[in-house]
């Protein structure tokens, strides 16, 4: 496989996957913030990106990866954030792969 025939696809595929996400953690920060203030208070009242700080960015990521959605008991956010854990693991699939086989190099 020649790395280079495949770099701009891949990067147009991994953009749009960013995009994706940004769209996602809109969803859930939205949800959180009208369904569930106290648990959207306690992360540190997140947001795509006026309150976006490491710490409010880790507690998003920390409420989907250990499924803290799961004593709220809402359905929808749970599928979506199981949907979001799915997809974030997708994107580092991809990221790997590209890097593995010198598609997009690191340096």
């Amino acid at each position: 496989m020649n790395p280079t025939a495949v770099a701009h696809p891949i990067a147009f595929v991994l953009g749009g996957m960013v995009l994706v996400w940004f769209f996602l953690i809109h969803i859930l920060l939205k949800r959180l913030e009208r369904k569930h203030p106290d648990t959207y208070e306690s992360m540190g009242k997140p947001s795509l990106f006026l309150h976006n700080t490491p710490r409010t960015a880790n507690a998003t990521l920390r409420f989907i990866a250990l499924r803290q959605h799961r004593p709220l008991g809402d359905a929808t956010l749970s599928r979506l954030s199981d949907g979001m854990m799915i997809y974030f693991a997708l994107q580092i699939a991809v990221v790997v792969w590209t890097v593995v086989n010198g598609v997009l190099p690191l340096a």
